[in-house]
């Protein structure tokens, strides 16, 4: 017995070493794995660290480049209507009040307004917000005062946004700091989304049993538990995709968040970045372009139910769209200002009367991009060319431009409303180029007939030939060479042939297939007399025509065929523009330029130098254009002169082969004007210069404020009386003509 329980004794001893073996072994585990779990889980959370921070930072504050039309500089005798300052008050997104109380209001008074400016940052100097008080009388600026009744010198107002350029294609944003938010905003937000947003920690334990409590009552996901923060980490770094890592990943990384930043800059980042609809194809992030988006002004001119309006969208902004949705959109921006109640924000009297208010959108969604595809396609073009100062993938870059955006606009509309007019099953399409006359400057550019098109850019490039608008050139070259040559100097307008070495031969028609025998110069150029031309062009020398073509801008290769002198030379409307820009200045040849300055977002600014091609001899360039007020007068053009026989209008038509292309280029004392109509295709058009684009351009004239043009008068040309032999005489002779000419010699007094 004492054998046996010895054994036993020993046999237990045995198995309660086995025992302690496998407990030492499964304490050993489970240390072991959770110090591993703690090392992965801290190298985790240090990955997450530094993928947080380096991607917060990088890119929270990376804003689209902002592309602007011109500055309107308002100063007394300023050439203005009241229809036309109105109209770029709408494009600005002012509102008409009886009473204007706030920046981006205004009041009319028949020719009198009363302007609250906008705050705005320029080129040179932020402006706060102002009060512009201007009288209009016949069709200027009268008077101009502040709001205190002082005179001002001038009045700046701020430039209408004209587009954005992303890095990213697919979306869009305007950064607003947290100081600018309305408080009605922030405070919406905070009680519609996250109401412990100060007092947690990234994560909200009491929410997310409040929400799992509600979810479990329905028997589905009914509530969410999201905190800001937690919202902000999704749209910042994760997808949607809904899955328990991802979840975790996000309270990890939320908690990391409010580690490294303060509560200020995750809800200015939110702010910044919630995703709130599409305009097109871009997506909408921020609360500031939602504001412009949705009711037409900036974020700081939001009332109280706007504001709720963005919140309520939060949660679906195509579910909630004002638009498609109007119903469910106010039912939940009701919820909204009924939660800001609840917690004392609003009193009921103020919540029931701001529920009675419409939701106060836009009736259209208004374009924040791609408004004018026309013009933001050569401006961009000009940046990647010439303007390589401007680097517009930096964040928040101010583009600064010459574009005019009433005349934009106006521009648009002829182009849209003249096609449908003339157009009768022709497919016809068209191109405007708008230039100012003294210093070239691009003020509207219009592409096709769809103006909302971002597609092929007629004005750009739809290399056409030209026709009859390139003769003024052949006349210039010819009246460098006065006295061989002045606007009195017969030609000879007659039909002939000429025959090339490989036998081939060039025999050159007018129009109306008839001669006229002996005209003077400058009547062969105002009725635009082809035989007249032709033989100008071969006594002059094609060589001397190219060189002129040179002078005024042109780049292109020239072939030099007998062709050339009727036009055989594909430009685009843009490139006519630049041809033109010296006769129309009178001596400057100005390049074809939208960009005038830009605004980095540390302050640096950079300006355009004023520059010029070239420079044109400015009594020739005079005699031409004095021409082409004749061929407006009682030329080619005597339809437009009729119409607008005070302006003293120039111009020049031009017709090609078979009517394929209809050109008009035109100059009042403001703008040059470039109208180009033909068909994709080809195909003819059965309009002529005059019958086509020279409509378009007249339709121009009459929705612009216009004033008579007046030619400087270069120091050495005079008036005379001059014969055939370019002799000038002081008074009136046989047949001899009172015109322009340059000065070589003593003015005779007596007739021969």
């Amino acid at each position: 017995m004492a054998k046996k329980a010895k054994q036993t004794s020993s046999s237990s001893k045995t198995n309660n070493g086995k025992a302690s073996k496998k407990g030492f072994r499964w304490w050993r585990f489970f240390w072991q794995t959770l110090a591993v779990l703690t090392v992965c889980f801290a190298a985790l959370m240090l990955y997450l660290h530094a993928d947080v921070r380096k991607r917060f930072e990088g890119q929270r504050w990376t804003e689209p480049a902002s592309v602007y039309a011109r500055e309107h500089r308002l100063r007394e005798g300023e050439l203005l209507s009241a229809t036309d300052l109105e109209l770029e008050l709408q494009l600005l997104g002012y509102r008409l009040r009886e009473q204007p109380a706030r920046a981006g209001e205004y009041r009319r008074d028949d020719q009198q307004f009363y302007i609250r400016a906008r705050a705005f940052t320029f080129v040179d100097q932020k402006l706060p917000e102002r009060i512009v008080v201007l009288s209009i009388r016949d069709g200027r600026v009268s008077r101009l005062r502040d709001g205190n009744g002082e005179p001002l010198a001038e009045a700046r107002l701020d430039p209408v946004l004209l587009g954005r350029f992303s890095p990213s294609k697919d979306e869009d944003r305007e950064l607003v700091r947290l100081t600018e938010v309305p408080q009605h905003l922030i405070d919406a937000l905070l009680v519609a989304e996250d109401r412990q947003f100060y007092s947690h920690f990234g994560i909200s334990p009491t929410a997310i049993a409040r929400a799992a409590w509600a979810n479990i009552r329905a028997g589905q996901t009914e509530q969410g538990a999201s905190t800001i923060t937690q919202q902000l980490v999704k749209n910042y770094f994760l997808n949607s995709e809904r899955t328990w890592w991802r979840k975790i990943r996000e309270a990890l990384m939320a908690i990391i968040l409010e580690a490294n930043y303060d509560k200020g800059e995750i809800l200015e980042s939110y702010l910044n970045e919630i995703y709130l609809g599409q305009d097109g194809q871009r997506a909408i992030h921020g609360v500031a372009l939602a504001s412009r988006y949705y009711f037409g002004k900036p974020l700081q001119e939001l009332a109280e139910h706007e504001s709720a309006l963005l919140v309520a969208m939060l949660r679906g902004p195509s579910y909630y769209s004002p638009w498609r949705n109007s119903e469910r959109a106010k039912s939940r921006r009701d919820l909204v200002l009924k939660m800001r109640a609840d917690v004392g924000q609003l009193s009921s009297a103020e919540m029931q009367q701001l529920q009675r208010k419409p939701l106060g959108v836009v009736h259209t969604p208004r374009k924040l991009s791609g408004g004018m595809p026309a013009v933001l396609d050569a401006i961009k073009r000009e940046l990647k060319s010439d303007v390589g100062a401007i680097d517009f993938k930096r964040s928040g870059v101010q583009i600064f431009t010459s574009i005019d955006a009433v005349t934009q606009r106006k521009a648009e509309l002829v182009v849209s409303k003249g096609l449908n007019r003339l157009d009768e099953g022709k497919a016809l399409q068209a191109a405007m180029v708008i230039k100012d006359r003294r210093n070239g400057l691009v003020r509207a550019l219009v592409g096709g007939r769809d103006t909302d098109y971002a597609g092929f850019n007629r004005a750009l490039d739809a290399k056409r030939a030209v026709g009859s608008t390139l003769k003024p050139i052949i006349y210039y070259t010819a009246l460098k060479r006065s006295p061989l040559f002045t606007l009195a100097t017969p030609l000879q307008d007659s039909s002939f042939v000429m025959r090339a070495d490989d036998g081939k031969t060039w025999q050159p028609k007018n129009y109306d297939g008839q001669s006229r025998g002996i005209v003077s110069l400058h009547r062969a150029l105002s009725e635009s007399l082809n035989l007249a031309t032709a033989r100008l062009a071969m006594e002059v020398g094609l060589k001397q025509v190219e060189k002129s073509l040179r002078e005024m801008g042109i780049e292109r290769p020239i072939a030099l065929w007998p062709s050339l002198a009727l036009g055989a030379l594909e430009l685009s409307p843009l490139e006519v523009a630049t041809l033109y820009s010296g006769i129309a200045h009178g001596q400057q040849v100005m390049p074809s330029h939208a960009i005038v300055a830009a605004r980095f977002d540390d302050g640096e600014v950079w300006r355009r130098q004023t520059e010029s091609l070239g420079e044109l001899h400015p009594a020739s360039s005079f005699l031409t254009a004095y021409t082409l007020q004749e061929a407006v007068r009682d030329g080619t053009g005597k339809s437009l002169g009729a119409r607008y026989p005070s302006l003293n209008l120039a111009g020049k038509t031009g017709t090609t082969n078979d009517t394929r292309d209809s050109w008009f280029v035109g100059f009042d004392d403001e703008y040059l004007i470039v109208t180009w109509l033909g068909r994709d295709d080809n195909q003819s058009t059965g309009l002529t210069g005059a019958s086509g684009a020279m409509q378009l351009f007249a339709d121009m004239i009459a929705v612009k404020t216009s004033a008579p043009l007046s030619l400087r008068l270069p120091a050495s040309v005079r008036f005379a009386y001059l014969d055939g032999s370019g002799n000038a005489y002081g008074q009136a002779c046989e047949r001899m003509e009172w015109l322009p000419v340059i000065m070589t010699d003593e003015m005779r007094m007596e007739c021969p």
